[in-house]
């Protein structure tokens, strides 16, 4: 198979690493025009696997208050602190009183140390990117957002047109046909908490998923 230098529109992160410097972060509130490629690029179907923010919680805390989605937290936000990188709450705020008439008791600011804030009771919600491994080795839940309020951000190849032809591009789709978040977390699992070989990750996956 080949093996196309790509990039994705949406997520750019190294899975040589468990924290990655936090992005500015488009919210249903504050919408901006697409971006376009250069003419001299061509973006591929996007895949369902999001690279995107989330409120997540432990699966104890998910269990107890039967949370599984961002409109379940309403009911006990007020008694919840909140973590998440030093604009969080000035970015999203609003956007979440808006978007589902939540509100937390306190907002901390617990940058790349989130996921472990979430696991040792610091804050009991927190802003953990959906692709992070330590959603898994936490044993945490992100919770659905069923009212959009942040930007989808779908995991998308950017390819040179002029690298490309049509095994590629059929390639490329069949890939991102496949992919999904629970999928993507898993995989950046493997590389960067247990160190796995990047190319031996990949192949597992396209044999797993009947595409090599």
């Amino acid at each position: 198979m080949a093996s196309p230098s790509c990039r994705s529109t949406s997520a750019r992160f190294s899975p040589s690493s468990t924290t990655r410097p936090r992005r500015s972060r488009r919210t249903r509130s504050s919408p901006v025009s697409r971006r376009s490629s250069p003419p001299s690029w061509r973006s591929s179907p996007p895949a369902a696997a999001e690279d995107n923010n989330s409120l997540t919680v432990t699966k104890e805390t998910a269990t107890k208050d039967g949370l599984t989605t961002i409109e379940d937290l309403v009911k006990v936000a007020k008694n919840y602190s909140v973590g998440g990188p030093p604009e969080f709450q000035t970015r999203q705020e609003k956007n979440f009183k808006d978007t589902y008439g939540l509100e937390f008791k306190e907002w901390k600011k617990t940058g790349d140390a989130t996921a472990d804030a979430i696991k040792d009771g610091t804050v009991q919600v927190g802003n953990v990117f959906t692709t992070d491994p330590k959603i898994i080795v936490n044993d945490l839940v992100s919770l659905q957002d069923n009212k959009s309020a942040f930007a989808a951000e779908n995991i998308a190849p950017l390819v040179n047109k002029a690298g490309i032809n049509d095994t590629v591009r059929t390639t490329l789709d069949a890939v991102s046909a496949k992919l999904d978040t629970a999928g993507l977390v898993a995989l950046m699992k493997r590389v960067a908490v247990d160190k796995d070989d990047a190319e031996a990750v990949a192949k597992d996956w396209l044999t797993q998923n009947a595409l090599l």
